[in-house]
């Protein structure tokens, strides 16, 4: 599946990770400037674990930091996308595959279902292809997405561990998912994840024939700060999404802590104001459920606040 790593600065990591919680953290923490002052969280590559899959990540990688955590927390996709597959059947999207963690996550966890993962970075593409190369029912693509209309002068910016599409002078293209979509049609969309830091909007206008006629239950980032940067907003994807026939929202902090569900048309700028985003600040993870879909949004909402 991938090649295997030994190298000082994952063997060290490894040593801290039975370590009980916060007593695990700490240590992370103090390896990780240690490397950092050395110059080597970039580039190195250490081990995670997700159940019975382990991949490879650079010691910078956000993953990393979050194997150092307490047991429960961000646990919010996993658990979304295993109430989805009791009710419906077919392919699930990640937007923003990174290096394939998301996707280790779901079948380190038993999930079988096929999946589609899409990265347009190629830093973190020739990880994702490594770390799911051993995966059956996994498409990968390489490419970026938006709009699917023409969006001139992006350019990719890459720091510690994730990427993002920044106004500048490349010539990065962007094609539309429901263009992508195309060529996946053995499967009916239940679920589509976008992780895409401030595209997102984007990513979502360009997947309207999607939304509109497969209703795939959304789980997507909400970071205000990185939205604007773009040019849009969380009530501009609202807006949209209520007219896509989309009903329902659940919503996360950045740590996977529960903050609530409500009808889609009464908005989240609450949320959003505790939550803005931005640099240092939390942001969102929402779920987005249509009519039909009712049922996954209750027993998603039942497993936080029940344990269920």
């Amino acid at each position: 599946m991938h090649a295997a790593v030994s190298t000082l600065p994952d063997k060290l990591l490894r040593l801290t990770q039975p370590l009980p919680w916060p007593a695990n953290s700490a240590a992370f923490n103090v390896l990780r400037r240690i490397f950092e002052a050395r110059g080597r969280a970039t580039g190195e590559l250490t081990r995670i674990r997700f159940g019975n899959i382990e991949i490879t990540a650079p010691l910078d990688h956000p993953a990393v930091y979050w194997r150092y955590r307490p047991i429960g927390l961000n646990q919010n996709y996993l658990l979304l996308v295993q109430q989805a597959l009791k009710v419906r059947k077919g392919l699930i999207i990640d937007v923003g595959a990174n290096i394939g963690d998301g996707v280790a996550l779901l079948r380190g966890f038993g999930v079988d279902a096929p999946i589609l993962a899409i990265e347009g970075a190629e830093v973190w593409f020739t990880l994702l292809r490594s770390n799911t190369s051993g995966f059956s029912a996994v498409a990968r693509e390489n490419v970026f997405l938006g709009t699917g209309e023409q969006e001139n002068h992006l350019a990719l910016q890459v720091e510690a561990g994730t990427s993002k599409l920044v106004p500048g002078d490349s010539d990065i293209k962007t094609t539309s998912l429901d263009t992508i979509m195309t060529r996946y049609r053995e499967h009916p969309a239940i679920l589509l994840k976008t992780d895409t830091d401030g595209f997102d909007v984007r990513v979502l206008f360009g997947a309207r024939s999607l939304l509109m006629e497969q209703k795939p239950v959304l789980f997507v980032e909400v970071d205000e700060g990185l939205l604007r940067e773009q040019g849009n907003c969380s009530k501009q994807l609202i807006d949209y999404l209520s007219h896509c026939g989309y009903s329902f929202v659940a919503a996360w902090d950045n740590w996977g802590r529960w903050l609530g569900s409500r009808p889609l048309s009464e908005g989240i700028e609450d949320l959003i104001a505790r939550n803005p985003g931005g640099s240092n600040t939390p942001y969102l993870d929402v779920a987005v459920f249509s009519d039909v879909d009712r049922t996954i949004l209750e027993s998603v909402k039942g497993a936080f606040l029940h344990g269920d």
